[in-house]
């Protein structure tokens, strides 16, 4: 309630009058061409959102900079209905809205990306952000975009050529501390650098960044026999990354971009766990080294030709490569008098290849007809995608020598598979106020799957998805839009999941499935955006309607050991609602108050539920967090240059039961993040930030054990510039 009366509480005429920018401009100042051109893009992303026939959340460059994010993941955690999945601290796995990170499309300027993850997954953390100009989250795709999106998209927009020079960096340092002591207080760095130009016919943009960055976890677990795990994990991770566009436009008509980029990333980790009895002596330890090495790139050949009366034809091709490479040896054995002693060495190999081509051709028409306006798009996509996972996996008795090979039957397969997908959209103006945006996806999809042990290959079964959506808005006033959505939409199986396999553990038989069936889901949106030119205040509610939900099952039992797989167990649903705040406080009654701006997004899972027709039982969904809210202050006093952030991130508890009958939770985490600015001059700035700065930790019990991770507060300072 108080959120919406700072919102709606605004005396008459303040959205006239009370505008900084109109104040500011009145006494210029070093500072004041900076800031009017940050506020003119913030206005311009509002904009675009409002004026979108699409309900979309838009991230703009300003936003990107002042918060002084290093990757991708660290700008998504504070949009609304969004948290990062993975080791807690990390921002690697976006979730949207409590969906697995397998219900995301993460797209680049359009286009998916690989990413090596058996569930079609990237890693956010893996781009820098200072390649990005903006990220849209549409949460509801629209026909245009692949059908493969339950939870929504994710779209990356990078860097373009610029119109005139420019020429923008930044260097800083920092680390991780647990508030006691250091661990490596300059264990992070980062350099990166941006510039381009354009002249004439030609422009372009190169940049590149450098990021060195220390990730520790310690965790301490107590499990249901008295014993305790003390696990710490030390992780130092180097990447280089570049990217660029060369821009060609011959004539006023057409336009070729050549846009490519390299993701190189290694990862050095190293772990120890000691297991102590309830006399408190060390009953097993263990030693994990673990180096990894990512390359993903990645090269983007596009052509644009405008017709004369406004139809437009697009043609784009992409190639896509990720490769990944892993050696871990983890030694396992006793502590006797305080000194490890191993008695067993495993020792893991793998290599994992994707090799995606895209090839992307789109005519969009705009016409009248009976006096409405159309804009009339079609398009078709060539998707083909080839992956192969070798791994080997060697257990050796340190005293007698002897190694067992232990490799699983899912380490070692290839998957070729093909997408055709053709699409058609129409936005039509039915009146001045109301739009609508309707079309139809449809996607053949067909492949082969290759045991690469046994050179076995099998075909998997051909699937066709017809996935209609409508996009309705109404703008019952200039700044007031209403909008209503329906999408139908698939979420495919994961990789390995489909390997015709039999492997067997310690507990268990698993079974592959290679007929396995997409799940289907009609999702359902409903929104109320009220914009003001430099905020905005939203309220919705959504739902989804799943079928054929995957889930790993008991299917029955062999001796002492369940056989699981993973099958479509039945139905699901998830419902909801969002809500989102931002505005300038500038209609308070005192000065220094307007420089205040709130942000807040608040995002309640109000029913989360799976249909187990096998097990005759209703459980929630995976990990789904019943509220998920961010708060955060923002200053900005454009003659000083002194600007600082505070920002709260909450992640409510976290119920989930098991098919075995056992339910782990995970207690809320909540976060709190600062951030400190300094404008030197009209073209750089100091900056300081401090993450988790209250030192929260994560906590979940787990089949009676309870774990408890110490997520360090990690610092960063630093110099930005730019010309």
């Amino acid at each position: 309630m108080v959120m919406a009366w700072l919102f709606m509480a605004v005396p008459a005429g303040a959205e006239e009058s009370t505008d900084m920018t109109a104040t500011e401009e009145s006494t210029p100042t070093q500072f004041s061409l900076e800031k009017i051109e940050a506020v003119e893009q913030r206005h311009q992303g509002l904009q675009q959102r409002h004026d979108s026939n699409i309900s979309k959340v838009i991230v703009t460059r300003e936003d990107i900079v002042q918060f002084r994010d290093r990757r991708a993941g660290d700008i998504l955690r504070r949009l609304p209905g969004v948290f990062m999945g993975g080791s807690p601290g990390e921002n690697r796995d976006v979730r949207l809205r409590g969906l697995d990170k397998e219900y995301n499309q993460i797209l680049i300027n359009g286009e998916r990306i690989s990413g090596g993850g058996e569930k079609r997954e990237f890693e956010l953390d893996r781009i820098p952000a200072d390649m990005i100009e903006r990220i849209e989250i549409i949460k509801n795709p629209s026909a245009e975009y692949g059908s493969d999106a339950v939870a929504g998209v994710i779209n990356i927009v990078l860097r373009g050529a610029p119109n005139k020079f420019s020429f923008d960096g930044m260097i800083g340092a920092g680390g991780p501390t647990d508030g006691r002591r250091s661990d490596k207080y300059l264990g992070d760095q980062n350099a990166v650098f941006n510039m381009g130009n354009s002249s004439g016919k030609v422009g372009w943009r190169f940049g590149g960044s450098f990021f060195r960055n220390l990730r520790t976890t310690k965790k301490d677990k107590l499990k249901s026999n008295l014993d305790r795990e003390l696990d710490n994990e030390y992780v130092p991770t180097e990447s280089l990354d570049t990217f660029g566009e060369m821009l060609w436009t011959p004539t006023q008509s057409d336009k070729f971009r050549l846009t490519p980029f390299l993701l190189y990333r290694e990862e050095d980790k190293g772990r120890t766990k000691d297991t102590f009895g309830a006399n408190g002596a060390v009953k097993a330890a263990e030693n994990e080294h673990e180096f990894k090495v990512l390359r993903e790139p990645r090269i983007t050949a596009a052509w644009d030709h405008r017709f004369a009366g406004g139809a437009v034809v697009e043609l784009n091709s992409t190639i896509n490569l990720h490769e990944e490479e892993k050696l871990k040896t983890l030694d396992t054995g006793t502590k006797p008098g305080g000194t490890f002693t191993p008695t067993k060495r495993t020792t893991e190999k793998e290599i994992k290849r994707d090799t995606e081509t895209i090839v992307n051709l789109n005519y969009r028409q705009p016409f009248t007809l009976f006096d409405m306006r159309n804009l009339f798009t079609t398009g078709t996509k060539i998707r083909v995608k080839d992956r192969t996972k070798d791994k080997s996996k060697l257990d050796t008795t340190l005293a007698t020598g002897v190694t067992a090979n232990t490799t699983g039957a899912k380490d070692n397969y290839a998957v070729d598979e093909r997408n055709f997908g053709l699409f058609a959209s129409d936005e039509i103006a039915l009146t001045d106020k109301l739009y609508l945006t309707a079309g139809v996806r449809a996607e053949v999809i067909d492949g082969e799957l290759t045991d690469r042990r046994t050179a076995q290959s099998q075909s998997t079964p051909l699937t066709t998805d017809l996935t209609p959506s409508a996009h309705l808005v109404y703008r019952l006033f200039e700044q007031t839009n209403i909008r209503a959505s329906y999408a139908h939409t698939v979420r495919r199986p994961q990789f390995d999941q489909l390997i015709p396999s039999l492997e067997e553990t310690a507990t268990q038989f698993k079974l592959g499935n290679p007929n396995l069936r997409p799940e289907k889901a009609r999702n359902y949106e409903l929104q109320v955006e009220q914009f003001w030119p430099n905020g905005i205040l939203s309220a919705g509610t959504y739902y989804r309607q799943l079928r054929d939900k995957q889930e790993e099952v008991i299917i029955g039992r062999s001796g002492a050991k369940d056989i699981v797989q993973f099958t479509n167990v039945g139905n699901g649903s998830l419902w909801g609602a969002e809500f989102e705040a931002m505005r300038q406080l500038d209609f308070l009654p005192y000065q220094w108050m307007r420089y205040f701006r709130l942000r807040a997004n608040y995002t309640w899972t109000i029913s989360s539920k799976v249909s187990d027709p096998n097990q005759l039982a209703v459980r929630r969904f995976k990990d789904t967090p019943t509220h998920i809210v961010n708060v955060i202050l923002e200053y900005l006093h454009p003659d000083t240059g002194i600007g600082f952030n505070i920002g709260m991130n909450q992640i409510s508890e976290r119920i989930d039961p098991k098919t075995d009958s056992t339910t782990k939770i995970e207690d809320t985490l909540r976060t709190l993040d600062v951030s400190v600015t300094k404008t030197l001059g009209k073209n750089v700035s100091l900056f300081f930030d401090a993450r988790n700065v209250t030192f929260a930790e994560s906590r979940k019990i787990d089949k009676g054990e309870f774990e408890r991770t110490s997520l360090p507060t990690r610092f960063f300072f630093g110099l930005k510039w730019f010309y």
